[in-house]
């Protein structure tokens, strides 16, 4: 099997999951007891803690564990949605965002609405790209909220957010963006004050599922989503899921550790299937191949070093996947949480595309555990299939 859908999950790192096995029998102790066993099992939360920090450069107290980045996601919108409501006398408010976020936040948003609150969502150019001005066009006296996604997940898209956050904060609103493909896959880095909610899913990124975190910068007030005990500082209840936070401190741990080179492998594999791609009649990429002048992201491109939105003429997303699968290729017809939706792809839909267009995209998405020859093997694959369905 050629794996390149990493973008929807990626392998558990080798060295989390012998960490993770090795703990599953051994430490079964609550973080929160007091004796030797709960505070074996707290140092294992607060190692990854500390990983975590270190890779995002910020400090400790400032990240939280959760469920994943939906949860997180949420948790950024509406804390901050109810932190608004009770600070201004119970007016809900106007937030920001984009028409390319994940389902994560439009659906939060949605929930939001419902509330009483309002939003709007900017549209991106044909690239992807959301143009600062577009965000400080669309804030209003009561807006509270910019949520702007740091890596498209489905065109790869890297977003200028180190500017849109400093445009939030001169307009006093906080700034939040859903990081998962970008955590573990570009250096980031959160010392310049910029962010102020950053969402980070495990197993989009060499850890397990079920586990990830929402950095909430020192200072700022959200109120909790789940209630109960004092777990995460009393900011998140429910007694931490140990061993996953365990795998997700060694996943970050490693990116720390083998960034600069996995970026290196894995922009080298796109490239080259990008240019095979390119050798099929009828094929367009999307996304941006912008220029990026960031505090927040250090790179040379506004591009995602492995993922890659390809429209094909005369080709079904959907009829794609399954001929790929059936010889052995794993691809998406778009984000794995839509999987079984009929509807084309919101975030296709608004580079511009027809609605044929939009169903005829698929996304391939390369990984750090993918070798060249693997490429070269799937390009053969992919032209194969082009070729029987267009017939």
């Amino acid at each position: 099997m050629i794996y390149l859908d990493n973008a929807a999950t990626t392998r558990l790192d080798p060295q989390a999951a012998e960490y993770m096995t090795a703990l599953l029998s051994e430490e079964y102790g609550n973080p929160s007891s007091a004796h030797a066993m709960g505070r074996s099992a707290k140092s294992i939360v607060e190692s990854a803690r500390r990983s975590a920090a270190d890779l995002f450069r910020c400090r400790e107290n400032e990240i939280f564990f959760t469920s994943g980045a939906t949860e997180a996601n949420n948790w950024a919108i509406l804390g901050s949605a109810m932190q608004y409501r009770s600070d201004h006398r119970r007016k809900m408010g106007h937030i920001v965002s984009t028409a390319i976020e994940h389902h994560s936040v439009l659906r939060a948003l949605e929930a939001f609405e419902r509330e009483g609150g309002s939003y709007t969502l900017v549209e991106s150019d044909s690239r992807g790209y959301i143009r600062p001005e577009a965000i400080k066009k669309a804030m209003r006296r009561d807006t509270f909220l910019v949520s702007v996604i740091s890596v498209n997940n489905e065109i790869g898209t890297i977003q200028p957010v180190g500017e849109i956050g400093e445009l939030a904060h001169e307009r006093g609103c906080l700034f939040h963006t859903d990081a998962v493909q970008a955590a573990g896959h570009i250096p980031v880095s959160l010392g310049s004050g910029c962010v102020d909610l950053f969402s980070v899913s495990a197993h989009k990124m060499y850890g397990p599922k079920g586990v990830g975190l929402l950095y909430i910068r020192d200072g700022v007030k959200i109120l909790p989503l789940l209630y109960g005990g004092m777990q995460e500082r009393g900011r998140r209840a429910g007694t931490e899921n140990v061993i996953s936070i365990a795998g997700f401190g060694t996943a970050l741990e490693s990116a720390r550790m083998n960034m600069g080179d996995a970026i290196k492998r894995v922009s080298q594999m796109a490239d080259k299937l990008i240019e095979l791609l390119y050798t099929i009649p009828g094929v367009e990429i999307n996304g941006s191949g912008l220029e990026a002048n960031e505090e927040i992201f250090d790179l040379f491109n506004t591009r995602h070093p492995g993922i890659i939105s390809a429209t094909i003429e005369g080709v079904n997303a959907e009829a794609m996947v399954i001929a790929l699968d059936q010889r052995g290729v794993c691809a998406s017809a778009g984000a794995a949480c839509a999987t079984g939706v009929s509807e084309p792809s919101h975030v296709i839909r608004a580079l511009g595309k027809t609605e044929e267009e939009a169903k005829n995209t698929i996304r391939f998405s390369i990984g750090r555990y993918n070798r060249m020859e693997e490429i070269e093997e799937a390009f053969e694959i992919i032209k194969e299939c082009v070729q029987q369905i267009r017939q």
